[in-house]
């Protein structure tokens, strides 16, 4: 091969000069333009090209393993990717360097398809750096740290029930309804639900912000979620919107969170009445599931006291279900009742002007209800 001439070679040797001669921030500079900031591959090879290759090639001989010591070191603490361990310029990252996933996952002791979760659930932070076509999650080493003292110090669900004052399944009601962060299935724990001290803190300055500090010796709020048919958690969401006003109870600085806090008296009141299910009441008066919110909302039926309350818990005021077949019917109810069929009933309600209370619409599988006062 060849020799360039040495009109050519010169200039090429002159700009490579600063190198060696200002070391090592010279190599560093020549490094940070070749692979920094926006590498053009993946890996040292796509970043660098030929470069490093070529001049370690060159400069196998003694004298220059200085150089090689100071490429690896720079390379260990290069954002723009990973060197991989089997390379000969490999050599373990120092403590403060940027780790990448497999990093984080080894770290964190899970697995490496894990770490976008993670990231996605806002528990780890996570720079983005372009390789080629590919983009790397490089991660710092306290963050990690931080999120396994975070997974280290939650409790359980059952822990946090204890020391809100409630049962574990009324724990994890609070939690879904988003009025409680937890973990779940955090690293270095077994799966499950976890609540971090902080959560529990930060709940409890929620509840003192809608407390009015009126003082109160009723039943508080863990007393009202162990009667089963008040709706704690619509409670607690109506307190948090301002539509309710918790009173304060004179309890020990040691007592569980809802244990100080109580409700109105006609909201405790409202939650020891007799309430039903939407199934159940359904079958009481032999209609279909679909028929009770549409009687609700006619006002055919009534629902519980307790703010908040859906249809989906025990929210039907079982008094309202017995009332009922005293002032209203179904068409097909009525249509017993006087010896005709449903469609001969309907023509002659609506011939004398009679509207039904709830009007039917098969599409939703609602039937006609009609008030009995009404019917001639």
């Amino acid at each position: 091969m060849r020799k360039l001439p040495v009109g050519r070679a010169a200039p090429l040797i002159e700009a490579a000069s600063p190198v060696l001669l200002d070391w090592p921030g010279g190599l560093h500079r020549w490094l940070a333009t070749l692979g920094g900031g926006e590498p053009s591959g993946a890996g040292v090879r796509g970043a660098f090209g030929p470069q490093l290759r070529r001049m370690l090639a060159s400069l196998k001989e003694a004298g220059f393993p200085f150089l090689h010591r100071e490429l690896r070191d720079w390379l260990a603490r290069w954002e723009g990717g990973r060197v991989k361990p089997w390379s000969p310029l490999y050599i373990d990252r120092p403590e403060g360097a940027p780790l990448t996933a497999a990093d984080a996952a080894q770290g964190l002791g899970v697995s490496k398809g894990r770490i976008p979760r993670l990231v996605a659930s806002a528990l780890l932070p996570a720079r983005t750096v372009r390789g080629g076509g590919r983009l790397f999650r490089m991660f710092q080493s306290t963050d990690i740290a931080a999120l396994r003292a975070r997974c280290a110090a939650a409790v359980t669900a059952t822990e946090a029930a204890r020391q809100l004052g409630v049962t574990p399944g009324q724990a994890r009601r609070i939690v879904r309804a988003g009025l409680l962060e937890a973990l779940r299935n955090p690293p270095g724990r077994t799966p499950g639900t976890y609540v971090e001290p902080s959560a529990v803190t930060e709940f409890g300055r929620r509840l003192d912000a809608a407390c009015s500090g009126r003082a109160s010796e009723g039943p508080s709020l863990a007393d009202l979620a162990g009667r089963g048919h008040a709706a704690l958690v619509g409670t607690l969401l109506a307190a948090a919107r301002g539509k309710v006003e918790l009173l304060a109870l004179s309890k020990a600085p040691g007592a569980p969170t809802l244990a100080r806090y109580a409700v109105p008296a006609t909201l405790a009141a409202g939650a020891t009445e007799a309430t039903m299910t939407v199934r159940e009441a359904a079958r009481a008066l032999a209609v279909h599931p679909r028929m009770i919110p549409a009687l609700v909302g006619a006002g055919c039926l009534t629902v519980s006291a307790s703010p908040g309350q859906t249809l989906t818990r025990r929210a039907v005021r079982a008094a309202s279900v017995a009332a009922f077949p005293a002032v209203y019917a179904t068409s097909g109810t009525l249509a017993a009742a006087r010896g005709t069929s449903t469609r001969s009933l309907i023509r002659r309600l609506e011939a004398a002007g009679v509207r039904p209370v709830v009007a039917p619409d098969p599409r939703r599988g609602l039937s006609s209800v009609w008030r009995l006062a009404d019917c001639p």
